[in-house]
Formats: C-alpha cells, sequence, structure tokens
C-alpha cells in the first residue's frame, strides 16, 4: 500500500460499528474475492519440505473457524516455574542481547532487560541495578507516564502476558490472562489507565504465530475482563498481523508495524531491501488507516517524540540497519545512524522488528540499545555525535540441571535383536483362537495369541529380494445359499494377501499359505506400481464354469511417485477393485482371466485404506486437517459415497464392524466413542474435545498408539510400539464410565501383548563377514579425542567387528587380518548430523534409500532425526540396524510434541500428560523428544521434569524466538535447535556455556536472514557435482541449483555472522553441533562444516563439532565421535592428498566410508572390505516429460 492511501479497518471485536457506505460495500466485496484465490492457492500450495521450521504438519490453509476456539483443550495444572533451578551463574557483562530500552520520564534512568531480568542504571552509564529478577523471564519494560510503575512482558504465570509493577511496593497486576495465545510489545497510554498490547495467535498447524493489538484498562478490578480488539489479522489462518504497537497521547490514534509482504502465509527468504515492513496508523475514532512509512529497506519500530511531531523508526539501508526519523507534518526523513543492530524483518519477529527504544524529555536524543550496549543518538541534523554509554550489568541466573544422560546403551550391535516397531496388524478371531498377523523389520509374522506364551513366527522368510509391508487374511462370508465349507476350510486360518515391495519390479501381491509358506499365487494388476491395503472380499461365488473355481474381488490402493521411489507408473493413482480366481483343487490363486482391467473406484490418493464392508460396500477414509478426517462408505452398485464418521483432528479413525463404536486416535491418545442409537443415517462426528465430545466417549489409551484395527469379535486392537492391546468395546461400556481424561478403568480390562520377535541381523559376526579383522596403516589419524584433539601421523586403526581395538604408531597389522595402505591420507572418525530430516516411510518403504545412500557416501555415519513420524522414523531406523538397508545408523525423537494447533497438537497440562508423552516416545526407542514450540513454559518444564525422570533428552524447536531459546537454556534443556535468530552477545554466549545447554545452528537454513544454503547454490554449480548426480534426481537438482539469486556476500548472508557468535559459544567452552536439516542429502552437511568455518572457526574446530562434539550433545560420545580403543570404527578416508585440516571443503574428498566393521567405496557405495558386494540398484527416480527412456 502506498504511504497516504486509506484503508477500512476490520474489526472481528470490539470497537464501533460503522456506517455503511458504496466504498466500504466494495471493499467487502473485494476482501472477499481476494479471500477465495488465497483459499484456492493454497489449497494447491504444496509446501516445501524440511526447509524451514521442520513443520511436521501440512501448510497453513484457511480454515473456516478461529482455531483459538479449539484450544487449549484444558487449563493446566497449578505449576511454580521457579523450581527446582539449584545452579546459580554469575558472571558481569557489558555486553547484552536483543535488549528494551526506555527512559524515566524525568530522563534520568534507563530501565532494560537482559536474559529475562529487569534493570536499571543512570542515563550517563555505570553499574546496572537488579530491579526484577528470578526464573521468570520478564522483558519489554515500559515506564508509566507518572513513572510509578512500568508495564512488562513475563511468563510469571506460566505463559507470556502483560502486567504493571509499582516501584514502590512491588506489586504486579495482571492485565492479560492468556493461556494458549501469548501477549508482548506493551504500550501506555498517556492517561496511564490505558494500554494496548500485540496478541500471538497461532492460527494454523504451522507454528508462526499472527498478531493482533489488543487494548485494556489498568484501573479495572479484572484488567484482562476490558480486553478490546483495535486491529486484528486480515484472517483467522493468516500468520502475519500488526504488531510493536504505540498510542498517542490523545489515546485516538495507533501506530503499528506490519509485514505487507506476506498476506496470510509467512514465507522465508524475503528481500529486505525491497521492502517488507511498514508502519501504519489509525485513528480509532474514524477508523481511518494510512500507511506513512514503508517502501525500500522497510520501517518498523515505531516510536514517538514527546512532542509528538516527529516518529523513530528502523529501516535497513543498503547493509545497515538504520535509526530513520521522521517529520510527521512534512513527511520528511533523514538517517539519524547507520550503526543499529542487525534487524529482524527477514524473521517472524514475534519479539519485534527491533528492541523498543526511547527519545529524551526534550526530544533532543534516543537512547537507545545496538551492537550489544546502549547508546545516546542525537536528533539534531548538525550533531552526528553518537555517544556511547557503558553500563556493566551483574547477572545473577538461577538456573536448572541440565538435561543430558549417557544414552550410549541406544547405539546398536551387530547382534540380533528384538525390534520395537510392529506395523500392520490383522487379526482372525475364532470361538477359540485368535489369529495375528502383523509386520516388522520388512518382515511378516504369525502368531497364536490365545497360547499361554507368546511366540511368533516368520512366514516366507526367503531370501531377502523384497521387503514385505503388511499381510491380511483372506476370509469367507458366504450369504449367496452355496455350500461354501470346504472354500472355508481352504482358507480361513490358512492363506493371506501380501503386499511387498522390491526397488526394481516395484509391488507385488500374492496369495501365501500359512501352513507351508509358500506362494500360490500373484495378481496382474495392470503393470508396475505402488500398490497397499490389498484384500480380498470374503463373499466367494462359485464359477459357472468349474466348480473347482470360486470368484471373488481384490480391493488395494495404487499410489502415485514418490521422492523415494521416482515417478515412473505414477499416474492413475486410485482405488482399484479387480476380479480374481481361486482353484481349489489346484491351490492357486490368479487375475481372473477373462476379466477387464482394474477398476478404478476413486481417482485420488487422498482415498486410502480401502476396506470391504459388505459384498457391495467399502469403506475409505479421506480428509486431513484442517478439513475433517473421515470414514468414507461407497456402494458398489450405486456408485453413492456417504460419509459415515468425521472427526476434525484425528490422525486414525476406525468403525466397528458392527457400527457401534468409533475408535479413534487424536492429540496422541486413543478414544473409544459409543454410536448414538440413531445410527449412521447422517455423518456422526466424533472428537475428544471437551466442548464438542459426545457423552459416551472414553480415553481407553493414554499413552497413545500408531494402529488401529478390529478382530472377527467385537474386540478393539491397537499398537503401540510393539505392544498389542485388546479391548472388548462391549465389556468396556458395561465395566467403565465415559471419561475423556481418565483411562485408568480402560485399561484395567485392556489386555496388552508384546509382541517380541527375534531379528537375526544381516551384520550379525556370526551370520556374516564382519568377524574379519580390518587393520588400516600408514595414515594421519585425526582422533578428535577429546579436549587433546591428538593427531597421529603413520598411524594404524585395528577395528574387529565394529569396534577399535587398536590405535597409534608402530603397530603391526594382525596376520589374520585385511590389511589396507593409506598411504599417508587422513583419517578421520564419521560425522554426525544431530539434526536431519528425511522424506522417509509412508504407506510403504523402500529396501534403499538414495537419501541414505547420499549421506553414508559424504562420510555421514550416524544421524538424529529431530522431527520425524514416530513409527515411520524407528521401522527405517531398524532396517537399517538389521543390515536390510543401506544408510548411516538413525536415531529420532518421533513425532515432535507440538504445541501449536493441527491434528498434532498435544497439551502438558499435568505431569501424567508429560509423562505419557515421553513413555509414548520411549516405546518405539526414542532417547530424545522434542518439544516443539509449546506456548506455555509450563509445558515445556514439565516435559523436563519427565525426561528427568525417565533418563531422555530434550531438543526443542529455536522456532525464532530468542527469548523462549535463552529461557531452554534456564531450565535446562539439552540443546537449541536451530540458531537464536539475533545477533547474540557475552550474556547469552555465557549463559548457554555455563548452563551446558548445546547449540545446534542449522545455518544451512539460518534464520533471520536468507538460508545458508542460498549462499552455496548461489557460488556452486550443484547441478555438476558427480556423486550427487549418481544417486539424486537430476532434474529436480537442475531446477533448484541453476537460476540463481542476486546476493551479495557476505552482507546478504545472515549465516556467516550466525557462525562467528557460534564460534565465540565454542571458545567459551559451549556444545555446538552440526545439523544439515536434510536440505540437500550428503553435500549439504559439507555446506554447514563450510558455514561453521565461515565465521572464523578453525578447520579442527569444525570437524570436531562434526564429531566429538555431535556425539557429546547426544549423549554417545562414550562409544561414538573420535577415534579411540573401545568405540566404534566409524572411519573416513579422505582421497590421497586431501586434508580437511587445511581445507574444510577437503572434507567432501572421501575415498572410503567405514561404518559396522565394512569399508564402502565413497564414489560407487559398493562394499568392498572384507567381501565384496555390489550397491543394489535403487528405484529410478525420474521420467523427464520428453524422453522415452527413465533418467539412469
Amino acid at each position: 500500500m502506498m504511504e497516504g492511501e486509506d484503508e477500512t479497518l476490520m474489526q472481528y471485536g470490539g470497537g464501533k460499528k460503522k456506517t455503511l457506505s458504496i466504498v466500504i460495500g466494495v471493499l467487502v466485496v473485494l476482501t472477499v474475492i481476494l479471500t477465495i484465490t488465497t483459499i484456492v492457492f493454497l489449497a494447491l500450495f504444496i509446501h516445501e519440505t524440511r526447509k524451514s521450521d521442520d513443520n511436521p504438519s501440512p501448510p497453513a490453509i484457511i480454515v473456516a473457524t478461529n482455531p483459538a476456539d479449539d484450544f487449549p483443550l484444558y487449563k493446566a495444572d497449578p505449576w511454580d516455574i521457579s523450581a527446582d533451578h539449584n545452579r546459580t551463574i554469575s558472571f558481569t557483562t557489558t555486553e547484552s542481547t536483543w535488549t528494551n530500552v526506555d527512559l524515566s520520564p524525568d530522563g534520568k534512568l534507563i530501565i532494560f532487560d537482559c536474559l529475562g531480568d529487569i534493570y536499571t542504571v543512570p542515563v550517563e552509564g555505570g553499574t546496572a541495578t537488579l530491579l526484577i529478577g528470578g526464573v521468570t523471564f520478564d522483558t519489554q519494560p515500559r515506564y508509566s507516564p507518572d513513572g510509578l510503575s512500568i508495564l512488562l512482558t513475563s511468563d510469571r504465570t506460566g505463559f507470556e502476558n502483560i502486567f504493571t509493577y509499582r516501584l514502590l511496593d512491588g506489586l504486579y497486576t495482571q492485565i492479560t490472562n492468556e493461556d494458549y495465545q501469548y501477549y508482548g510489545a506493551g504500550s501506555w497510554a498517556e492517561n496511564g489507565t490505558t494500554i494496548i498490547a500485540t496478541k500471538w495467535c497461532y492460527a494454523t498447524s504451522r507454528s508462526i504465530p499472527g498478531g493482533e493489538i489488543w487494548s485494556f484498562k489498568t484501573d479495572a478490578d479484572v484488567p484482562f475482563s476490558t480486553a478490546q480488539q483495535i486491529r486484528s489479522r486480515i484472517s483467522f489462518s493468516a500468520q502475519v498481523g500488526p504488531q510493536e504497537p504505540l498510542i498517542s497521547k490523545s489515546g485516538d490514534v495507533v501506530y503499528w508495524s506490519e509485514n505487507v509482504v506476506d498476506s496470510i502465509v509467512w514465507n522465508y527468504n524475503k528481500d529486505p531491501h525491497a521492502g517488507i515492513f511498514v508502519i501504519k496508523k489509525m485513528n480509532i475514532t474514524t477508523s481511518q488507516i494510512t500507511t506513512i512509512a514503508g517502501g525500500p529497506g522497510s520501517a518498523a519500530r515505531p516510536v514517538l517524540s514527546h512532542s509528538e511531531d516527529y516518529l523513530a523508526f528502523i529501516r535497513r539501508t543498503a547493509y545497515n540497519t538504520s535509526l530513520v526519523i521522521q517529520d510527521l507534518n512534512t513527511g520528511n526523513e533523514r538517517i539519524l545512524w547507520d550503526g543499529l543492530e542487525f534487524d529482524l524483518q527477514e524473521s517472524s519477529c514475534t519479539l519485534g522488528v527491533y528492541p523498543t527504544f526511547s527519545f529524551t524529555p526534550d526530544d533532543e536524543s534516543i537512547i537507545i540499545w545496538a551492537k550489544g550496549g546502549f547508546h545516546k543518538v542525537p536528533v539534531s541534523a548538525t550533531d552526528s555525535n553518537i555517544v556511547n554509554i557503558p553500563v556493566e550489568i551483574p547477572v545473577d541466573l538461577a538456573v536448572a540441571e541440565t538435561v543430558r544422560f549417557n544414552q550410549s546403551g541406544y547405539i546398536p550391535t551387530l547382534a540380533s535383536f528384538n525390534p520395537r516397531v510392529v506395523r500392520w496388524g490383522n487379526v482372525l478371531q475364532s470361538e477359540n483362537n485368535t489369529h495375528l498377523l502383523f509386520n516388522a523389520v520388512g518382515k511378516n509374522f504369525y502368531s497364536n495369541l490365545t497360547l499361554e506364551e507368546f511366540s511368533a513366527i516368520e512366514l516366507f522368510p526367503e531370501v531377502l529380494n523384497s521387503l514385505k509391508s503388511e499381510a491380511t487374511w483372506i476370509l469367507n462370508n458366504n450369504n449367496n445359499n452355496q455350500d461354501l465349507s470346504n472354500l472355508t476350510e481352504s482358507l480361513v486360518g490358512v492363506k493371506y494377501v501380501q503386499v511387498s515391495w522390491n526397488d526394481e519390479t516395484m509391488s507385488t501381491v500374492q496369495v501365501l499359505d500359512i501352513h507351508s509358506n509358500t506362494t500360490l499365487g500373484s495378481f496382474n494388476l495392470g503393470g508396475p506400481g505402488r500398490f497397499v491395503s490389498a484384500s480380498i472380499s470374503p463373499y466367494w461365488k462359485q464359477s459357472s464354469i468349474s466348480s473347482d473355481i470360486y470368484t471373488s474381488k481384490l480391493l488395494y490402493s495404487k499410489l502415485g511417485g514418490t521422492g523415494e521411489t521416482g515417478s515412473l507408473y505414477s499416474r492413475n493413482s486410485g482405488v482399484y477393485i479387480v476380479d480374481i480366481e481361486y482353484n481349489i483343487t489346484s491351490n492357486t490363486f490368479e487375475t481372473a482371466p477373462n476379466s477387464s482391467t482394474p477398476q478404478r473406484i476413486y481417482g485420488s490418493e487422498s482415498y486410502s485404506d480401502p476396506r470391504w464392508v459388505s459384498e457391495d460396500v467399502i469403506s475409505v477414509h479421506n480428509g486431513w486437517f484442517p478439513d475433517n478426517f473421515k470414514i468414507t462408505y461407497y456402494n458398489l452398485n450405486t456408485r453413492q459415497a456417504s460419509v459415515k464418521v468425521a472427526c476434525k483432528y484425528c490422525n486414525l479413525l476406525e468403525l466397528s464392524p458392527d457400527q457401534n463404536w468409533v475408535v479413534f486416535s487424536e492429540f496422541n491418545k486413543i478414544y473409544a466413542a459409543r454410536v448414538p442409537d440413531s445410527s449412521l443415517s447422517s455423518t456422526l462426528t466424533v472428537s475428544s474435545r471437551p466442548k464438542v465430545a459426545s457423552s459416551s466417549t472414553f480415553l481407553i489409551g493414554a499413552a497413545g498408539g500408531h494402529e488401529i484395527f478390529y478382530g472377527s469379535k467385537n474386540n478393539v486392537f491397537w499398537i503401540l510400539a510393539n505392544e498389542l492391546h485388546s479391548l472388548d468395546l462391549d465389556h468396556l461400556q458395561e465395566k467403565c464410565s465415559a471419561d475423556l481424561r481418565n483411562s485408568g478403568c480402560a485399561e484395567n480390562i485392556t489386555d496388552v501383548t508384546q509382541l517380541i520377535v527375534q531379528v537375526s541381523t544381516n551384520l550379525d559376526p556370526e551370520n556374516s563377514d564382519a568377524n574379519k579383522t580390518l587393520c588400516f596403516y600408514n595414515g594421519t589419524i585425526l582422533t578428535m579425542k577429546h579436549p587433546t584433539n591428538d593427531v597421529i601421523t603413520s598411524g594404524t586403526i585395528i577395528i574387529e567387528g565394529d569396534k577399535i581395538t587398536q590405535i597409534g604408531q608402530s603397530i603391526e597389522c594382525p596376520a589374520n587380518s585385511i590389511a589396507l595402505n593409506l598411504n599417508g591420507s587422513t583419517v578421520s572418525p564419521g560425522f554426525i548430523d544431530v539434526h536431519a530430516h528425511f522424506g522417509m516411510g509412508g504407506r510403504f518403504f523402500t529396501q534403499n534409500s538414495w537419501e541414505y545412500i547420499l549421506n553414508l557416501a559424504y562420510g555421514v555415519t550416524t544421524v538424529h532425526n529431530p522431527s520425524a513420524n514416530t513409527q515411520d522414523v524407528f521401522y527405517e531406523s531398524e532396517l537399517i540396524r538389521s543390515g536390510i538397508k543401506l544408510g548411516p545408523r538413525m536415531f529420532s525423537t518421533g513425532t515432535v510434541l507440538y504445541g501449536c494447533g493441527g491434528d498434532l497438537h498435544v497439551e502438558v497440562n499435568t505431569q501424567e500428560d508429560a509423562d505419557n508423552l515421553i513413555l509414548n516416545r520411549m516405546k518405539y526407542g526414542a532417547y530424545s523428544v522434542k518439544s516443539y514450540q509449546q506456548p506455555s513454559r509450563i509445558a515445556r518444564q514439565r516435559l523436563l521434569q519427565a525426561a528427568r525422570k525417565y533418563k531422555i533428552n530434550v531438543v526443542p524447536e529455536g522456532g525464532m524466538q530468542q527469548y523462549w531459546n535463552m529461557g531452554m537454556a534456564v531450565d535446562g534443556h539439552t540443546t537449541v535447535e536451530h540458531n537464536i535468530p539475533c545477533d547474540i552477545y557475552n550474556d547469552t554466549i555465557t549463559l548457554f556455556s555455563q548452563s551446558g545447554t548445546g547449540s545446534v545452528p542449522t545455518m544451512i537454513v539460518n534464520y533471520g536472514g536468507l538460508f545458508g544454503e542460498e549462499y552455496f547454490y548461489n557460488f556452486e554449480n550443484v547441478w555438476e557435482n558427480t556423486k550427487l548426480n549418481t544417486w539424486t534426481d537430476k532434474m529436480g537438482i537442475m531446477s533448484r541449483s541453476m537460476r540463481r539469486q542476486n546476493a551479495k556476500a557476505p552482507e546478504d548472508y545472515h549465516h556467516i555472522t550466525t557462525s562467528g557468535q557460534i564460534k565465540r559459544m565454542l571458545e567459551a567452552n559451549g556444545i555446538v553441533a552440526v545439523g544439515a536439516h536434510g536440505q540437500l542429502q550428503g553435500l549439504g552437511y559439507h555446506w554447514e562444516l563450510k558455514a561453521f568455518s565461515q565465521g572464523g572457526m578453525s578447520n579442527m574446530q569444525v570437524l570436531m563439532a562434526a564429531t566429538y562434539l555431535g556425539a557429546e550433545v547426544m549423549g554417545v560420545e562414550s562409544v561414538i565421535g573420535s577415534l579411540e580403543v573401545g568405540k566404534l570404527g566409524d572411519v573416513v578416508v579422505f582421497e590421497s592428498g586431501a586434508d580437511p585440516i587445511k581445507d574444510i571443503e577437503d572434507a567432501r574428498l572421501i575415498e572410503w566410508v567405514v561404518k559396522d566393521g565394512r569399508v564402502y567405496e565413497a564414489k560407487s557405495m559398493n562394499q568392498v572390505y572384507p567381501t565384496f558386494k555390489a550397491l543394489p540398484p535403487l528405484s529410478v527416480l525420474n521420467t523427464p516429460s520428453r524422453a522415452g527412456t527413465p533418467m539412469l
């Protein structure tokens, strides 16, 4: 919007209704059109995966209702946020980070915040005096007009709210009362009784809040009851909105800054030179809004002079942030100082584009913080003397013990193991027996659950040439008046349908016999494809052609292409039916010879998990948040569909066979809801939300689960890790009362069976050649032994099995070993990526993954994925552990503990909530959890308490929230994931270094400016990288890398500044580690190494962060991270002449990678020692649109 233009105030709450006019009518129509257009655009918008904030949910999409109506589900139980902070960090600093400044009305005192405490200091400088301290995080202090009180933002209630603090007696008055959203940036009106503030609202499933401006009366008995909205967001789903508000002396004009580039969805990598923010003012009486500053470089953080003749604000000028003043009478502007702190207009900046500052009472100067210190800037055009105000800040912080436990027990061995993840359960129940089919580690298993002791047998354990994904019983439910008892005896409990995957030939659907473990036939489904959810109709008929032949139908889903499997045979996805035949005499199955091609019932992947309901009716799941997740019935004869059950936030939803119960998973818990007597003539909506849940809804699984299915009886089963839970729903209704929060009664009548199977790995020394000894000699060994970083020249490393048994000089290779002469080449420990994401899993898994292979080829032998679907990521990790799949050993947090909206939302209102969430992840094999944008400090602390109880690490999302990040270090989080978006100084560096909280900056997606990856795309010919092109989608690489943007280095690339700050943290004995965020698999890790070096780290320091410190931050430094006797022999052998100590880019030049006692050639990923094994063919990733053959 151009300067001087007016816009109509849209008020969703509060304010006077305006008389309708033609102009307003036109604007409303235009707004509706714009909103509809935006909805259509966003519905088609595909989120750029793993390129932002680890956002585990779909992109923000317009929702019809305000998400604030849904959350929080419950009020948090009382909690003391100051408890258990039993350590003290004390130091004195002359530098502070992101410091808000105000000046007392008499101009004598500066009030400011530092690390969540409030201080005052004379305007001339000196030693600061602590005014408000303690564990509470208190920020953004503003003097009242009479100087008797201050306004501040504080989390003392556990949520960030606005308070007043009376200076005479220290009395706090709570002004706002949010318990899910949060407030900040409070500002006084001249009358001293009205304040305005920004309310930050989580709008959608994305963790980017949008701002609103609200006003309150501080002299009311209950100030927060006087809340009145002054300015809303453009819609409930907007991730941007007005912020940094201030109000005129008259109380009739409000000023604010606003991001006008992102109208609804907030985006990364915007151009501040072109302008992002503008400053607007609104006359409250007339609702007239005027843009008064903006344009190139933006305009933000408005501050009025006392005379109200001038407005000061900040603007990016070239590569500097400048303090600018505007004459409000003429509109003339001039720069007062271009030496300010780097602003945050490229961030989501919920703490402002810049910290607050203040005019002196005579309006002749401005007191402002910049570059870690305080400054007095003259307003006069004839005075350019910037005065530094020396301030010494004595800091005493009460901090909690940092959560970091020794997790070496989670490092897998080469021996056989018991999988923790079971997928795809299918139960057949008879009067006396319960037969279970299930899947683990790419294998199908059978168990008779009726036996006293659980046992299971692997089905069809032939030489592994495919990955088994699901197995479903074949049933017979005769209702056609034919005597098919012989068929029942031949089928039921005897035969099952299996779906498997091969990276070359794709999916196979076949029938197998459980007793003979033989294949009885495969189905021709019209060519290769990706098939899932296959089941045979139980309604068999005898063929009119032959009495030996029986006919039925096969129901299945065909999926489109994926990043892992490519795009071959990816068209015409959907739900299909095809006729099949069973010859009872020859005991064989096939697609009916005379049938037509498979019939497509639904032509979209959004319809999934097809099931048989009756002979003529199937069910499918469809929809996803923010639309309802639904169970839809489809009549094959009438071709009519009807939605039977819907749930807004569910991720699992199953209707019982008798249609009397719905069992669903919502907010990480399992519920059962009784279907009303009115049956399902209309859509039944279920939910566990207390405002809308039915009175017959039961919490049956407080620890959650990942799969729900029914038996032949009215029993429901759900799988939690490798536990099978079974509950008779009729028994539930008889014994228990409906309860949304207490599952005790239900759990007392739930049977739990541990599905324990032993998997013999391909890497087991007893089953393979891994017991051979490897001896690397005549090498330059970078041990990364902490803290000495020993370098051994002409050194030898001996690895027996997977462990180092000897290392040093003058060591002879054993006579029976495989001796490899390194000829002086440099050797380091395997690299560790502590923040790695992958496009894994989903509805089926591959035998090998180009993503994992690329990482291993670039020397990454261990990864930690801090945001991934729980069952998928641990299933993948077990495929790797078993030796079926080649890749780095993998650890993960599983699904994030998400505080924002959407179907991943979880709440931590009680300690039991926290315990259940931690235990859920641990059951799958997690030794860390990710607290993700929990808006409540109470929730974050409760998760930490549970983590201490169960000895598990907590790695929270940084989320562009610098104050939250500081509080995370105070409260004892293991790390903060992603960089702090603002420039940090000695106070924050000391806090992190002395608290023990690690920093994983992921500069490749650096907050606050252009992503670091943009630098490398700009300066490297990525599309020419041979190793990358060997396994990656070439078309994707070319499309991402060949067109470059015009950005200047280093000024446009904030990651270089971040790198310098990380160097300071490391040299202050802080823990920093390398995470490449999955941006560009393999090579992206080395970009992150280069980014570490760009801020001044030595190459040895960079390698330390990539190895030992990565292990230390994960709690596994006793097992990996350095080359020492007793540790795993993860080794990177660099090419001859490559020396990463001299040039960090040489770390890309890798000859061999060693993991699990095997040596791989980095260029081909063939195993070359102890024996040669060629890398199996991978899925073909893409087919050029004009070529007749795949791009190989």
